[in-house]
């Protein structure tokens, strides 16, 4: 392998070439204007500056994004509904489609865009929106067409067929005069830039793919699995700073130039990255790619529930052989001298903010700021995706799973930062005190408390037993529960009502305690089972979550 100081700019670059193509959209011959009939209009980009796109480092992410940290995760529903109708069209239906000025053209159905009405009117090819209202929802149809091409490029690097770029555009029908039209169907056109090689060369990927997750999986854990397919990848390819060919350029972004040995293509950084995900995906280790301006990478989520960095190219090139410098690192690792999410090459930034397409919030998952500690074998399962070793509650929410006070939804999530509702907390109380709740009747003497719904047990408990009361008749079973009622019901179940011995003064926000509630919640605050926050209120009426509750109750005695 050829030894480099840094890799040359890239990946990035050769991705925005390809979605810079989709502002020019496909278009077929429009019919006449004052007709009745269906017209496939070009959708214009629209202006973004001002819709609060953020930029700039991301370091944090949204609760799915711990999954697995896919794009796809990010999209909002009708996003997803162009990305599964797009992955959706085979290699065979492209290859039979018609082609018009050069792209292969799909029309396909897609849930929340298909039969959606504009107003407005069609002229010449092209619609003209009735006011600021349609041309929002027009230009959405392309924000969320664009999103959904975005994130399907970063997850599925397999489909050879995108890299030529993917055009696409919506059939409109409407009648002359009426002021609407209703967008009939979804076009997508692909140039084919392989020459049509693209199924076998596909194919021929990933049997190296699964060659190498195949020698990889031999491996004991999820670490020397990971860190096999790491150098397997990077013994069989080398940096390519000199592409002596259009095609040979092409391929250099592409995971068939690391992953096929002895062939005349050899990567660049979103070569090695996208192959190492292709990997990743064979050995079942979460794994996505990440750009900044000028380079491509991976995180890659491990046994112990938490995600790393790893940098394939970097770490073929610093030597003539593979090293790990930036092997499972943390966003805080420092290599060559500088923090990893301080250098210029791994600045993050979210692909959707780089081509102007509006997709809410953070992109990638947040790294642990260490590097991975390996143990010689795999970390123990975490009991709950959603709540990683990392996490300041953790330890209290395995405590208070452990012994049987919480439980998981229906896909195993925690949910830590959902707001605990009163009938929750009553039967984790119940729970907690190892009440046998069928010695209770299946119905509570509460107004609001209609039948027998799931949660009639544990309130008909609290209240025989002065844990918690209702107001006026009402229990108030699914209204969330304040952290000053919280420490009320903890008062009268575990600290046994003792008066503490300062009922005042150790919040900021002290007067906004409720009198009710100010021996329990000082009686609470002594017992150390609540702090004040960083300003040193105590926030009596905000709502208590779940991650909260299980850190008071890890804190009894």
């Amino acid at each position: 392998m050829k030894k480099h100081k840094k890799p040359l700019a890239p990946g990035w670059a050769r991705l925005t070439a390809v979605l810079l193509a989709l502002v020019t959209l496909w278009l077929v011959p429009a019919a006449a204007f004052g007709a009745e009939g269906p017209v496939t209009v070009q959708l214009e980009a629209p202006q973004l500056q001002d819709s609060g796109i953020a930029s700039g480092p991301v370091l944090a992410s949204p609760a799915n994004a711990q999954i697995d940290g896919s794009l796809y995760s990010r999209l909002n529903t009708r996003q997803k509904a162009c990305y599964n109708a797009l992955q959706d069209i085979s290699i065979d239906e492209i290859m039979s489609a018609p082609v018009e000025s050069g792209y292969r053209s799909v029309g396909v159905e897609v849930k929340g865009m298909t039969d959606l009405s504009l107003r407005g009117e069609i002229s010449g090819g092209s619609f003209y929106p009735a006011d600021s209202a349609a041309r929002q929802a027009y230009d959405a149809l392309y924000n969320d067409m664009h999103a959904a091409v975005i994130a399907l490029y970063y997850d599925r690097p397999d489909m050879l067929w995108l890299d030529g770029g993917v055009l696409y555009s919506v059939r409109l029908f409407g009648w002359s005069g009426s002021g609407s039209v209703t967008v009939e169907n979804v076009y997508y056109g692909f140039t084919l830039d392989y020459g049509g090689r693209e199924k076998r060369m596909r194919e021929e990927m990933m049997e190296h793919a699964q060659a190498i997750a195949d020698e990889a999986g031999r491996e004991p854990d999820t670490y020397s699995r990971l860190k096999k397919a790491h150098d397997l990848i990077a013994l069989r390819s080398k940096y390519n700073h000199t592409p002596k060919s259009e095609m040979e350029e092409m391929l250099t972004h592409s995971p068939y130039s690391a992953l096929v040995p002895d062939d005349p293509y050899e990567p660049v950084c979103d070569g090695y990255s996208k192959a190492m995900k292709l990997v990743c995906g064979l050995l079942d280790i979460p794994c996505l790619c990440v750009s900044s301006p000028t380079h491509m990478w991976n995180n890659i989520k491990m046994d112990d529930g938490l995600w790393y960095n790893l940098d394939l190219t970097w770490d073929d090139g610093l030597t003539s052989e593979p090293v790990d410098t930036y092997f499972l690192v943390g966003s805080h690792t420092v290599a060559q001298g500088k923090p990893f999410y301080q250098q210029e090459s791994h600045e993050e930034i979210s692909p959707f903010v780089e081509e102007g397409v509006n997709v809410p919030g953070a992109v990638y998952p947040t790294k642990n700021k260490e590097a991975y500690a390996y143990l010689g074998e795999d970390y123990p399962p975490t009991r709950f995706p959603d709540v990683t070793r990392d996490a300041w509650y953790y330890d209290a929410v395995e405590s208070a799973a452990q012994q049987g006070y919480f439980k998981g939804d229906e896909s195993g999530r925690f949910n830590p930062m959902k707001n605990i509702t009163r009938a929750e907390f009553a039967t984790v109380m119940a729970n907690r005190e190892g009440v046998d709740l069928e010695n209770y009747p299946g119905w509570a003497d509460f107004t609001d408390i209609q039948g027998r719904p799931w949660y009639s047990k544990a309130v008909a408990w609290a209240s025989a037993n002065g844990v918690m009361q209702g107001s006026g008749g009402a229990f108030r079973p699914v209204k969330n529960i304040s952290r000053q009622e919280m420490c009320v019901v903890l008062y009268n179940s575990v600290l046994g009502q003792a008066r503490p011995e300062k009922t005042w003064g150790a919040f900021a926000d002290d007067s906004a305690i409720a009198g009710w509630a100010r021996d329990a919640v000082y009686a609470c605050y002594e017992a150390g089972l609540v702090k004040g926050d960083q300003k040193g209120n105590f926030n009596p009426q905000a709502s208590a979550s779940r991650c909260e509750a299980a850190v008071m109750l890890d804190r009894l005695p």
